[in-house]
């Protein structure tokens, strides 16, 4: 394991004003970039690492998501997935890290299947948004809340595919 993956494993997100790294230096190492094999041909609009393997995913306006094994050294292409009808805006491990969520300017999004290779659209009709572009998964990825027109958040179940619940602000929501 390398020492800045240790020090982000013991420090990480419990980062606070009460507790800091301890002083002194850190050791820093330039590794290769993830994506060496198969840069991306425009803007990467998402990337994630998966929530238990050495698997990156970045996704973009050139419409196709890529996953990398992560080994620090070549870190290979495992797969692309073209998809043909939308610009990638937001992608996101879900149901556990077992499938992937790539939303665009559409009223529709996809689920990839990281077991079976399979593409499948999923239409979300909720309330009449133009856009479901934008969305947050929960950390277990059991959970999508899309940003809607005029304040709207609207929650997904992941796992069944269903629509559980719509939430109103006031103003409106900005990634």
């Amino acid at each position: 394991m390398s020492y800045a993956l240790q020090v982000l494993r013991t420090y990480g997100a419990s980062i606070s004003k009460s507790r800091a790294l301890e002083q002194g230096s850190l050791e820093i190492l330039r590794l290769n970039d993830a994506n060496l094999q198969e840069p991306s041909e425009s803007v990467v609009r998402s990337f994630q690492f998966h929530p238990s393997a050495q698997l990156l995913l970045t996704a973009g306006f050139d419409k196709k998501l890529r996953l990398f094994q992560i080994d620090g050294k070549k870190n290979p292409k495992v797969q692309s997935v073209y998809l043909l009808v939308t610009p990638i805006h937001t992608a996101a491990f879900v149901d556990s890290g077992n499938m992937v969520l790539c939303s665009g300017r559409r009223k529709h999004v996809y689920l990839y299947d990281l077991h079976s290779s399979k593409v499948e659209r999923v239409s979300l009709k909720v309330r009449q948004e133009k856009s479901l572009e934008n969305f947050i998964a929960s950390n277990d990825g059991s959970l999508a809340a899309f940003f809607g027109n005029e304040g709207h958040i609207l929650l997904f179940n992941m796992k069944s595919r269903q629509f559980i619940r719509t939430l109103k602000m006031n103003g409106s929501l900005r990634r």
